[in-house]
């Protein structure tokens, strides 16, 4: 019998494009390649768990559109003590990072089209995004 995933109660608290730039030398390019980078921090004294996704673009080895945006997720008091596994380390359930990281990407996607509307940028969307590639286990974190 499969086990239960646990859930949580969370808020989107804040949204933060850490980077956005776009450069015109690959933009035609017929060789395209998509790098995508997930991350994930925790701040333990406002309940906050941060999921971040990073997106390239690039042509040739040429970047075109670089991306990184970070979700703040807060959540309730007693559902961030489930997560605590000790005061120096964090473990998020691969399930709920999964969660998590597709709302981050889904709002990446829309700060996307959003700063390149009514450029040539426009037309490259960033594709959906398979998570589980990039979570498979639970993410630990260590607090320094």
């Amino acid at each position: 019998m499969k086990k239960k995933d646990e859930s949580f109660s969370f808020k989107l608290v804040r949204i933060e494009e850490k980077q956005f730039s776009v450069f015109e030398d690959g933009i035609n390019s017929e060789q395209i390649n998509q790098k995508v980078g997930v991350g994930f921090n925790v701040d333990i004294e406002n309940n906050i768990i941060a999921s971040a996704i990073h997106y390239l673009l690039e042509a040739v080895d040429k970047p075109f559109i670089n991306i990184e945006v970070v979700c703040y997720f807060e959540l309730t008091a007693k559902d961030f003590k489930k997560l605590l596994k000790s005061d120096k380390r964090v473990e998020i359930p691969s399930g709920f990072a999964k969660h998590l990281a597709n709302i981050s990407a889904g709002t990446t996607r829309g700060i996307l089209f959003a700063n390149t509307k009514d450029t040539p940028f426009n037309s490259y969307y960033m594709s959906l995004i398979n998570l589980t590639e990039f979570i498979e286990d639970n993410i630990e974190i260590e607090i320094e």
